[in-house]
């Protein structure tokens, strides 16, 4: 933590590289703002969604978003992103008509396994804050397949043994 006593500051750094007897100096101007950022909301956690392949899950489920983190400066009035780890499931963020915002998830076809995303709440001036989470999606064992031609033929009276295994 910073002293409070920075807030609302411009502050000059200098940032000297060295290397043997040749160096390089550059300055930079770091302005501390006076917001706080968004913080996980005590005791709440977000869950890890759990769900089915070939499905699409909306999550959380119950409570959005909205109920697990908190700004100091804008409540619950929060923006957010989810920012998936792999290309195995994929997510949209929506807020609905009661102000809720939600995550759809959707996995790959035929997909199943565990992937990381971090869900990311954004307050009015630009302050992040995130969180890690699991997506679990559930292997479902697929139907099988039969691609049977259309006819087969048939000698009256006489015996046929149909080889299926290609179909």
């Amino acid at each position: 933590q910073f002293p409070f006593s920075m807030n609302g500051t411009v502050n000059q750094v200098t940032i000297t590289a060295t290397e043997g007897v040749q160096n390089t100096t550059c300055s930079i101007e770091i302005a501390v703002s006076e917001n706080y950022p968004p913080m996980a909301f005590p005791g709440r956690v977000l869950p890890d969604p759990s769900f089915d392949e070939d499905n699409v899950a909306l999550y959380p489920v119950g409570q959005g978003l909205e109920y697990y983190f908190l700004d100091q400066e804008d409540g619950q009035n929060l923006s957010y992103t989810v920012v998936p780890l792999n290309s195995n499931v994929s997510a949209v963020v929506s807020q609905n008509g009661t102000g809720s915002w939600r995550t759809t998830l959707r996995p790959s076809s035929d997909y199943f396994g565990s992937s990381h995303m971090l869900i990311r709440a954004t307050d009015s001036i630009g302050a992040i804050t995130e969180q890690t989470i699991i997506v679990s999606v559930n292997s479902v064992p697929d139907p099988p397949v039969l691609d049977l031609p259309s006819a087969f033929t048939v000698v009256e009276g006489q015996q046929i043994v149909l080889n299926l295994g290609p179909y």
